[in-house]
C-alpha cells in the first residue's frame, strides 16, 4: 500500500518522549558513552558513563518511540567501594544481555586484571579503601573497555530487551533500580520483570508531594542529533 507524505514524515519525526516508570518493553541499548560532558556553565559533569536506552516499535520498522540516558557519578570518597561495585555489577548485568559470551568473558578478564594490577582486590573484599585514586582509575578504564568492546553490539534491533525504570526518591528524574541484577532481561523471556514495592511507594509519594508530575516524567522534549544532558541525573541524549 502506498503511503502519503504525511505518514512518512510522522514515522521519521524526532523522538520526544522519555521512557516510562515501570517495566518498559521493546528496549534497545543504543550506546554507552565515556565522553566528558559539561553543564550549561561550562563545568565538567562529574560522571563517567552514559547509557542510552530507546524503546522501539517492531511493527513500524523499529521506529524509536521513547528514550532516556542513564549515568553513573564519579566515585565519592565516602562510598568508593560500594559505588564501584554497584556500577561494575550493573554494567556486567547489562552486558550479559547485550554481548556474546566470549565478549563478556573478555571484558570480565580485562577488568579483573586491572583490579589486581592496581592492588584493590583486598579493599573490595574487605569493603575498605586505602587508595581512592586507584579505584577511580579502574572505574574510568572499566567504562572505556565497555565502550571499546561493546560498540559493535550496540543499537541491535534484533536484540529487544525489557528494562525496569524507576524514579529518584523525590521523583524529579528517572533512574535504574539500585539493585545490581533483575532490572534488565530479554524481551521474550518467560519470566517478566517487575517493579519493587519500595519504588512504587516512592513514585506514588512523589506524586502526592507534587514533586513529580506523571506527565512531566514522560514529558515531550525536542530531540536533535546532539543533545545536552538533563540538569538532573539523566535525560534524552544521542537518540
Amino acid at each position: 500500500m502506498n503511503r502519503n507524505v504525511t505518514e512518512i514524515l510522522l514515522e521519521s519525526a524526532p523522538v520526544k518522549t522519555r521512557l516510562s516508570f515501570g517495566v518498559n518493553t521493546n528496549i534497545v541499548l543504543k550506546g554507552i558513552s565515556n565522553e566528558v560532558r559539561k553543564d550549561k556553565d561550562g563545568n565538567k559533569v562529574k560522571k563517567n558513563c552514559y547509557m542510552t536506552f530507546v524503546q522501539v516499535d517492531p511493527e513500524k520498522n523499529n521506529k524509536i518511540l521513547a528514550g532516556y540516558t542513564f549515568s553513573y557519578f564519579n566515585l565519592d570518597d565516602k562510598y568508593v567501594v560500594s559505588s564501584f561495585l554497584h556500577q561494575l555489577n550493573q554494567l556486567t548485568a547489562i552486558g550479559s544481555f547485550i554481548f556474546p559470551d566470549d565478549v563478556s568473558e573478555s571484558i570480565d578478564e580485562k577488568i579483573l586484571t586491572m583490579i589486581v594490577e592496581k592492588g584493590i582486590e583486598e579493599d573490595i573484599v574487605n569493603e575498605t579503601t586505602k587508595d581512592n585514586k586507584a579505584f577511580r582509575e579502574v572505574q574510568q578504564e572499566m567504562v572505556n573497555i565497555y565502550v571499546e568492546e561493546g560498540t559493535p553490539y550496540f543499537n541491535n534491533m534484533d536484540n529487544l530487551l525489557q528494562l525496569v525504570v524507576v524514579t529518584s526518591r523525590n521523583g524529579d528524574f528517572l533512574d535504574l533500580p539500585k539493585e545490581d541484577t533483575g532490572f534488565i532481561g530479554k524481551n521474550d523471556a518467560k519470566r517478566k520483570l517487575s517493579v519493587g514495592s519500595k519504588y512504587k511507594r516512592m513514585y506514588l509519594k512523589s506524586l502526592e508531594d507534587e514533586t513529580a508530575d506523571p506527565d512531566e516524567l514522560g514529558e515531550e522534549l525536542e530531540l536533535e542529533d546532539e543533545l545536552t544532558l538533563d540538569d538532573n541525573e539523566g535525560g534524552l541524549d544521542d537518540i
